[in-house]
């Protein structure tokens, strides 16, 4: 069992959620046996289950904060297209072949607006992208779509 927090925490958590170590979790413990940085660097999100790295001692940070927002989409994702199919579409349809187009739009909406900021921020985000995403879409790509959308939002517009 995992720290329960409740909508409202912090002033920004907006959902009901539980933050469970990945060591405590025998999935996470399998998965890590495919890709051991998987253990270490990456929080993954599966329903309103967030699971952090076993290296963090305080998941609930200020400095975890843009993290916690990033999966925190994640979770209302999962609220919208529901479990089986959201891991469907983001792990077993590689489609267009090899562009992952679901796993890139559920990730660019979490980092469009939980990471992104500044302009500066577009480089650090494509680059954590095409790092630790399988099948990631072109860095020249990524990078034109995420210039256009803070942009859009830096104008007001809708992104």
């Amino acid at each position: 069992m995992g720290l329960r927090v409740k909508k409202g925490f912090a002033g920004f958590i907006s959902e009901d959620v539980e933050f469970i170590n990945k060591q405590n979790s025998l999935l996470m413990r399998f998965i890590s046996l495919f890709y051991p940085a998987f253990m270490t660097n990456l929080w993954t999100t599966i329903g309103n289950k967030i699971y952090y790295p076993n290296t963090e001692r305080s998941p609930l940070a200020i400095k975890n904060y843009a993290i916690i927002k990033h999966e925190l989409i994640h979770v209302k994702q999962f609220k919208k297209y529901g479990v089986s199919l959201y891991l469907f579409l983001y792990l077993l349809c590689p489609l267009p072949f090899l562009f992952s187009y679901f796993r890139w739009k559920f990730e660019r909406e979490a980092y469009l607006h939980a990471n992104i900021q500044t302009e500066e921020d577009i480089d650090k985000v494509v680059n954590l992208l095409n790092k630790y995403y399988l099948y990631p879409w072109p860095k020249k790509w990524m990078r034109a779509w995420f210039i256009e959308q803070f942009h859009r939002r830096e104008n007001g517009g809708n992104s």
